[in-house]
């Protein structure tokens, strides 16, 4: 791992709307992956969450 880069990271995301979340870890996804932190390989799936 690259000097200065931190191997933990916490975010709250308590109070934000499901939309938000999305777009927070999208960004988080996109600068990880621009500096070659991680590598996402998903399979298309259907989650359906009820409360």
């Amino acid at each position: 791992m690259a000097t200065g880069i931190s191997k933990n990271m916490k975010y709250n995301t308590f109070g934000l709307a499901w939309e938000q979340v999305k777009i927070f870890t999208d960004a988080f996804l996109d600068i990880a992956k621009k500096y070659n932190l991680i590598e996402i390989k998903l399979e298309e799936k259907i989650v359906q969450i009820s409360y």
